[in-house]
């Protein structure tokens, strides 16, 4: 079996760069369309960039495994994401409650506007 690492045994950028701008070129829709259906189309291009990454600094199988090493690297980036996105949309739905302040005190802190102290 070929050596399919750099003489160092450590992935290879150089190449690795080469692979990435050929599956680009061959295959940038269908990536980035994976990415748009695992996080959001405004998202796609983060998941892609950041796959696209690793690609270049991690990938060390033979070429035939380029597309499929980043189609799954590229689905996690885009679930990771998309899991940031959900968490931070749930710290701002609204802000903690004190467990200590009663929550009589917090709506007449707000000027007595009950909807506004639980929203």
């Amino acid at each position: 079996m070929p050596d399919r690492h750099s003489p160092q045994g450590q992935p290879d950028p150089a190449r690795n760069g080469a692979l990435a701008e050929q599956l680009i070129r061959r295959h940038g829709a269908r990536l980035r369309r994976v990415a748009a259906e695992n996080s959001s189309y405004d998202e796609a291009a983060d998941a892609l960039q950041n796959a696209l990454a690793l690609f270049i600094a991690k990938f060390n199988e033979e070429p035939e495994a380029a597309l499929p090493w980043l189609t799954t690297t590229l689905k996690r980036e885009a679930w990771a994401i998309a899991a940031r996105r959900r968490r931070d949309r749930q710290l701002r739905v609204g802000e903690p409650v004190d467990a200590d302040e009663p929550l009589v005190e917090r709506v007449a802190s707000d000027g007595g506007d009950p909807h506004r102290a639980v929203e």
